[in-house]
């Protein structure tokens, strides 16, 4: 947990770009958003919601000291903007990657970006670790197989938003080579 997990979550929270006194909007309640929602609380975060729709995974992230935001009961995007004053999180991390699942249990690879998209208020910064891979040859979703996803670019580009991928592991490259 301390040599891969927490920093995962904690580099979750830094990519968000996460300040003291903000709110943060966490998908994905397993171990590594446990560790983002965490590494929020370490940092001073007002408000950090945790959205998953597993069972067990709520209760963990309300003692984590989050709100959670069960998937499915009702409208989150309601839920979080209600608990924001109809504005959104200040930020958002994405702790899910492609192979994210609606309550139906089918995978959808642009779910919970699009989702954050939605529950970030404008400028906000989502930060990105979930597992994008460049090719998925058993992908059942024809974008998903060639490591794409269908994205609403036009809305996150309206409300400003901007994103920063990446695993704790990852090294910056220009142009492939190493920086």
């Amino acid at each position: 947990m301390l040599s891969d997990v927490f920093p995962t979550g904690w580099h979750a929270t830094r990519l968000a770009d996460l300040k003291p006194g903000e709110s943060v909007v966490i998908y994905g309640a397993g171990p590594v958003g446990q560790m983002t929602a965490m590494s929020a609380r370490i940092q001073g975060a007002s408000q950090i919601f945790v959205v998953d729709g597993h069972e067990d995974k709520p209760e963990l992230a309300r003692m984590m000291g989050a709100t959670p935001i069960d998937t499915r009961k009702g409208n989150l995007r309601e839920s979080i903007l209600e608990l924001t004053n109809g504005l959104g999180g200040d930020c958002g991390a994405e702790c899910v990657g492609y192979q994210c699942q609606n309550s139906e249990g089918k995978e959808v690879p642009n779910l919970v970006m699009d989702e954050l998209v939605s529950v970030v208020k404008a400028t906000g910064t989502l930060g990105v670790i979930g597992v994008f891979i460049p090719v998925d040859k058993g992908a059942k979703d024809e974008l998903a197989n060639k490591g794409q996803i269908a994205f609403d670019f036009g809305k996150f580009w309206m409300k400003g938003l901007k994103w920063l991928p990446g695993s704790a592991t990852s090294k910056p490259t220009i142009g492939g080579l190493e920086t």
